[in-house]
């Protein structure tokens, strides 16, 4: 059956957003120990101190539950800095993820730019220990 809701309260408004877009980021790999800037290329990012940027497994991407986000820098419209976190994704350390970017830090981008963890070397020893 239909039912008719009159509203009698103040009016209801609606902010429309246009997702933000991620074009490139530069550089394109890094180490999984994190720390290093990153510059994320794209439109549609927002100075309003809500935008963030999540870098999530390539199996499971748009998959809150396995990502990691972090605070950008606003730089401009088109241009975001964040410092790479260490990753922490399971399947990932080693890996591509996507980085995906968010104006009100629930919808995310899914332009499927990718960000490549190199896993760090580790040296126990050399040999010969010395070269004559």
């Amino acid at each position: 059956t239909k039912r008719k809701v009159e509203w009698a309260g103040a009016p209801l408004t609606y902010r429309y957003e246009l997702m933000p877009s991620v074009t490139a980021v530069e550089p394109k790999s890094g180490s999984t120990r994190g720390g290093m800037q990153l510059s994320v290329v794209g439109s549609g990012f927002e100075k309003d101190g809500m935008t963030q940027v999540r870098f999530a497994s390539t199996s499971a991407a748009g998959n809150a539950s396995v990502s990691m986000v972090v605070q950008p820098t606003y730089v401009s419209p088109h241009l975001l800095l964040v410092e790479v976190p260490a990753c922490t994704l399971p399947g990932s350390c080693g890996g591509f993820v996507a980085v995906e970017v968010s104006n009100n830090g629930h919808d995310f981008s899914r332009d499927g730019v990718l960000f490549y963890y190199e896993e760090s070397v580790h040296v126990l020893s050399l040999l010969p220990p010395t070269v004559s």
